[in-house]
């Protein structure tokens, strides 16, 4: 009969890797992670997705997927503190005004293009990846992390009391 591992050292063996493999690409590839919290890009980058920006991106193309600052302060649901807001789009356009470029950008799942034209400086980064729906598992955890912390330590508890009793019960026996 072959050794089998435990479900639970299997999930920890698959979060312990993909732990690496993100301290990996964010430190080499100098990338960030941010939720995606609209649907303007689905179905390609659906509504609560992760998504992996490479930051040092010097040249972008139409049909690029990018990510920019919009500028406006935001205080939401997400966070305890101020923040910018940031917007995901497709590059459509590129545009030469007065010797610099622009781009114009549109939501692949929004009719018009943005009303505003964007800079190479106001763009954070160059969309690499997204992970689907994992931004919700995200933000729920963040909202419900006392409960979450409290119901980890009573299951971690009572899984060691138990191996506790089981240990003392062949000390005995």
């Amino acid at each position: 009969m072959p050794n089998r591992s435990p479900p639970i050292r299997i999930v920890c063996k698959v979060f312990t890797l993909l732990f690496i493999i993100t301290i990996i690409i964010t430190c080499h590839l100098n990338c960030s992670f941010l939720i995606v919290l609209s649907g303007s890009m689905e179905p390609k980058i659906p509504t609560g997705s992760v998504i992996c920006l490479h930051k040092n991106v010097q040249k972008f193309n139409i049909g690029d997927v990018v990510t920019y600052e919009c500028g406006t302060p935001v205080n939401d649901q997400y966070s305890d503190f101020s923040h910018t807001e940031f917007v995901t789009h497709r590059i459509c356009d590129v545009i030469e005004k007065d010797k610099k470029s622009y781009f114009r950008t549109k939501g692949d799942a929004n009719k018009d293009p943005d009303g505003i034209l964007i800079t190479p400086n106001e763009i954070q980064g160059k969309v690499l990846f997204a992970i689907p729906y994992l931004g919700y598992w995200i933000v729920y955890l963040r909202t419900h992390s006392k409960m979450i912390t409290i119901f980890v330590f009573i299951i971690l508890s009572t899984l060691i009391y138990l191996n506790h009793l089981g240990i003392r019960k062949k000390q005995y026996s």
